[in-house]
């Protein structure tokens, strides 16, 4: 690999659900060791293999990676592109999960935001249509959610839930 760095993000998932919970959202959030020992662990494909796009799936796999994060921002995965994910996932015995490139989810532009939801749920059709578990996004809001806010989740959630999917919020580091 000539001296390249590597910088890559590992991605712990789990299902909770909270009793009396109004909500199946899958929050990303901090794990106990117990969590962390039965999490299922995989890797984005933003991480950098100095090649692009499916070549760096492919790097990731030969990696020994078989849970792959397909980041939409990175990769722009389309309708045409699903039968060569499906023949990868069966070939190789690869599961992917889907990050959204979604970055303004509840923005005060309207019509941006509206935009925002719209494309989030294409994204998750792609993702059911693909046999992802899992869309992932993130909300880029430092303040707590409204219950509007909240209740917009959980519409979105049960909007994934159609297609057998569950979203995950990612906490933004910065």
């Amino acid at each position: 690999m000539g001296g390249k760095k590597f910088a890559f993000s590992i991605i712990f998932f789990k299902k909770r659900k909270k009793k009396n919970s109004k909500s199946n959202i899958d929050f990303m959030n901090k794990f106990s060791i117990k969590d962390i020992k039965k999490a299922q662990i995989g890797i984005s494909i933003a991480v950098d293999t100095g090649r692009s796009n499916w070549d760096r799936i492919e790097d990731l796999i030969n990696f020994g990676f078989n849970y792959i994060e397909l980041y939409n921002k990175v990769i722009r995965v389309t309708l045409e592109d699903i039968p060569q994910i499906k023949k990868i996932m069966s070939k190789k015995n690869i599961r992917f999960s889907f990050h959204s490139m979604v970055q303004d989810l509840f923005c005060d532009d309207k019509e941006i935001a509206e935009q925002e939801f719209s494309t989030l749920k294409g994204e998750i059709k792609l993702a059911s249509m693909i046999g992802c578990s899992r869309v992932i996004f993130h909300l880029n809001r430092k303040v707590k959610l409204s219950e509007e806010q909240i209740e917009s989740l959980n519409d979105l959630s049960n909007f994934a839930n159609k297609f057998g999917l569950f979203i995950a919020q990612e906490n933004s580091q910065s």
